[in-house]
Parts: C-alpha cells; sequence; structure tokens
C-alpha cells in the first residue's frame, strides 16, 4: 500500500499493522482471484490470527487446526504438551 493506516483502538491497530505489512500481496491476490479485497484481508487476519509472522523468514504464521490435519491425514494426532 502507497499509504500508512493507523487505527484509534487495538482492534483497528492490528488491522492496521495487517495491512500496512501485507496489504499490497492482499490486493494483489484479491484482484487475482476476483474477490472483494476487503473479504481477502478479512479471511487473511482471520486464518493468521494477528498477522504474525516470522522474524527470521518474513513468512505469515498460519494457525494450526488439528481436525483439519486429522481429515487430511486419515490419522490422530497426539496431544503435545
Amino acid at each position: 500500500p502507497e499509504t500508512t493506516v493507523y487505527g484509534n483502538n487495538a482492534l483497528e491497530r492490528a488491522i492496521a499493522s495487517l495491512w500496512n505489512k501485507y496489504g499490497g500481496a492482499i490486493s494483489k491476490a484479491a484482484e487475482k482471484y476476483d474477490i472483494p479485497v476487503e473479504s481477502a484481508a478479512g479471511v487473511f487476519q482471520v486464518e493468521s490470527g494477528t498477522g504474525a509472522y516470522d522474524v527470521n523468514t518474513g513468512l505469515v504464521i498460519i494457525r494450526y487446526e488439528p481436525h483439519i490435519f486429522r481429515r487430511k491425514s486419515g490419522g490422530s494426532v497426539p496431544a503435545v504438551r
């Protein structure tokens, strides 16, 4: 994005931070798949939690969802504590 976005409260700041970091990529993906950029940004925010990223790689951290892993792998996932 060409303009830095700011927020007035914690939620707005989280969304602004996500947009400031990934807005360009989100916009490109939304255009490629012909979906509203607001929808793409919303899905990105939900699926990545807070839009956190690994400082070493710059890659977005996505949520691990054991129920999807089980369904796709056909197996069980042991609890890790």
